[in-house]
């Protein structure tokens, strides 16, 4: 079984997340089935995470027009670009294989609770006060949002302590790379490392459909332009599309009664539906196609800068080879011509000598050159190398966290079912000590007691006992309505059909016992 998956920033609008209002799409008879992982206000966010770091920023300054009074909204109003906050919409399989319902929903709801505590655990610097489950939307799949801060520590200028995403992503580990100027604008934008950042985390998702056994589906939807060869055959595609889509004919028709009870007017051009769909295709084929034209030429142009930057930084580097090797040259044909004004006799010896050490010098360059390739080949596939061992020694923490967490699960039901238990044994006693109070006691609007007994002082004393006693059980194990309830008696009708069992037939009645 297969799914796709999504990753994706949001808009981050709480009020939406949080059901404070419903759109067309949501269903509020679902929202019960809504799965809030964690629900705190903004402002008691900011308070917990900057409140003390805020506090030590103020007390070190001398100038009060550089005092911070509030830093929710000191960011609210800052013009660096930063934002109070970020928001992840996370989506397993689509509409049509994890419909709101469906089982497979169910199984998508499990996945992405388990992804909520994965990201939490993996992004210590992503501080999440607000994530929630959405199984109410109509028409649509299970899917998660999930509120966060980005905090920076050990910070040397303002707050140690700051809301930023570029260094929160840098301090777990994702930099900000440039990239090439592009031929159309010249310009030089940042790829940041958010990027990579959002790709690790789709990644993540990805591992754990593959841990519930369901194949990951990457649509790539994420790609930011065709490589030549893939516009070349979308490209073959959409030419022959074109070619093979008969030319649009406006077919032209003239307005009768019923159009013009419609509003039509007589002089107004009405075209056929046929026709009106035909210019929509034609119009959205060209569009596409220009769309994947402009495309390509961006990302062409890149890789040809890219190209050409790399073709010059090689012959800068073959240049600089060649002059060294010509340098060696130089020099051994100058020492040779040395010791051959020395020294006459032998003097082709020595040539042939210092020949041989010319050449197994090149060849020791040669075989360091290989050798550099061959490390920097090696310092390429680190990264990758390092990636993997990090997820073969993280998975076993993954894996005993998930068994913990089941652990904690069953614990907490075996705990309710106790809880449940002790209820239930505390109404037992409730409803014997309300049973036993009319031994001794009348009911209030003088109706007729027939379990009323004339009791010694030592039963009464211990009636009294008894009472103060389940009263105490009943605030010790925490039901304080079951205390309250004992200012009433009664039998009830269990009990009831229990003495009129036991009574002789001459002697049963129907009792009336009021509480």
């Amino acid at each position: 079984m297969g799914k796709s998956s999504s990753v994706t920033l949001g808009s981050g609008s709480l009020s939406h997340n949080n059901r404070e209002f419903s759109t067309d799409n949501v269903d509020p008879a679902l929202s019960a089935n809504n799965v809030i992982l964690v629900q705190k206000k903004l402002k008691v966010a900011y308070q917990e995470i900057f409140g003390e770091p805020l506090k030590r920023y103020n007390d070190k300054q001398k100038r009060s027009d550089r005092v911070i009074p509030d830093y929710l909204d000191h960011i609210r109003q800052s013009k660096n670009g930063e934002k109070v906050f970020h928001e992840l919409v996370v989506q397993v399989g689509n509409r049509n294989d994890t419909g709101i319902g469906s089982v497979d929903a169910d199984i998508a709801k499990e996945i992405l609770i388990e992804y909520y505590h994965c990201f939490v655990e993996c992004n210590p610097n992503m501080r999440v006060f607000n994530a929630v489950i959405h199984m109410d939307e109509k028409d649509g799949t299970p899917h998660l949002h999930i509120d966060f801060i980005p905090v920076a520590t050990s910070q040397k200028r303002g707050l140690e302590t700051k809301n930023s995403m570029r260094q929160a992503l840098q301090q777990q580990g994702y930099d900000f790379h440039p990239m090439l100027p592009t031929a159309s604008y010249g310009k030089l934008p940042s790829k940041i490392g958010g990027g990579r950042w959002l790709e690790a985390e789709r990644a993540q998702l990805g591992s754990i459909l593959q841990q519930h056994g369901i194949t990951w589906e990457k649509m790539d939807t994420h790609r930011e332009h065709l490589t030549v060869s893939e516009f070349k055959a979308c490209a073959e595609i959409i030419n022959r599309e074109i070619q093979n889509m008969p030319p649009v004919v406006l077919e032209i028709r003239e307005s009768n009664p019923a159009m013009r009870l419609a509003g039509v007017t007589p002089n107004e051009v009405i075209a056929s539906r046929p026709s009106a769909e035909a210019l929509l295709n034609e119009n959205t084929v060209l569009r596409t196609q220009a769309e994947i034209n402009l495309s390509t030429i961006q990302k062409m142009d890149t890789e040809k800068i890219a190209r050409d930057i790399y073709i010059q930084q090689s012959l800068t580097k073959m240049i600089e080879r060649e002059k060294q090797a010509n340098a060696s040259v130089r020099a051994a044909q100058a020492e040779a011509e040395k010791i051959k004004a020395q020294y006459a006799p032998g003097t082709a010896e020595k040539y042939q000598e210092l020949a041989g050490k010319h050449n197994r010098v090149i060849s020791m360059y040669r075989e360091l050159e290989k050798r550099c390739e061959a490390a920097e080949l090696q310092n390429k596939q680190l990264p990758e190398r390092i990636e993997t061992a990090v997820i073969a020694a993280t998975n076993p923490i993954k894996n005993d966290n998930s068994r913990l967490r089941e652990e904690l699960e069953r614990l907490k039901q075996s705990a309710a079912g106790l809880q449940e238990r002790v209820y239930n044994l505390c109404q037992t006693l409730y409803d014997i000590m309300r049973a036993v109070f009319t031994l001794k006691y009348s009911y209030k609007d003088k109706s007729r007691n027939p379990y009323k007994s004339e009791l010694t002082e030592s039963a009464d004393y211990l009636i009294d006992a008894l009472e103060q006693k389940s009263r105490n059980a009943f605030l010790d194990a925490g039901f304080s309505d079951l205390e309250k309830g004992m200012s009433g008696m009664g039998v009830t009708a269990e009990l009831e059909k229990d003495v009129q069992k036991r009574l002789p037939k001459s002697k049963r009645q129907e009792h009336e016992i009021g509480c």
